[in-house]
């Protein structure tokens, strides 16, 4: 069962987060608030669990206080690395917080049974992460053993937009140009005039 609230001015904190700036935090927000978790009290991030540069995580743990809730979508939200998960729920306990994910509801993570499933999950968790990185290097590797490139396009200097420029005068195919710059002929094109 969860902790009921006893100190009084308790309050139901809710933590989202996402990898990426490209993602969507509205399903997180959605679940958050139907949880309790007023706008006030709503903290957000769009960073990797992997990041130790989360200030919105690093704030919350002095923010919280006895009896107080932190409400997530899933444990995987806080930390995708097992021991830093454990360490957590650890100096949450010692503080008093109830922690309740709402995906994760029958995980009790103070409880001899919780803490064991949230060890496999949390484990499974980190395989899952380790293994995108995996696949990540993998596919680069990949990429670049065909000639391939990957990344950001390389920005043109004007010192080098000069030297194009004049290699294009002389008549040298765009093709070569862009060889010889290591970028594509699209960015030839747009950093030259014929």
């Amino acid at each position: 069962p969860l902790l009921q609230p006893t100190y009084p001015y308790a309050r139901t904190y809710g933590y989202a987060r996402v990898s990426r700036d490209d993602q969507n935090l509205e399903m997180q927000f959605s679940a958050l608030r139907q949880a309790g978790v007023a706008d006030e009290y709503l903290f957000s991030e769009k960073i990797s669990a992997v990041n130790a540069h989360r200030p919105l995580w690093h704030l919350l743990p002095k923010m919280l206080e006895p009896d107080d809730k932190l409400v997530f979508y899933a444990y995987n939200r806080l930390c995708r690395n097992l021991i830093e998960l454990l360490s957590f729920v650890d100096e949450m306990k010692l503080m008093g917080v109830t922690l309740i994910s709402t995906t994760q509801p029958h995980i009790l993570p103070y409880t001899t049974d919780g803490r064991m499933i949230l060890s496999m999950t949390g484990t499974w968790d980190e395989h899952e992460r380790n293994k995108l990185c995996d696949r990540t290097r993998d596919g680069m590797q990949a990429r670049k053993a065909l000639g391939m490139n990957f990344g950001r396009e390389r920005i043109v200097t004007p010192a080098v937009a000069k030297k194009m420029q004049s290699m294009r005068d002389a008549g040298v195919k765009v093709t070569e140009i862009a060889d010889r710059f290591e970028i594509k002929p699209s960015t030839v094109y747009a950093n030259t005039k014929r």
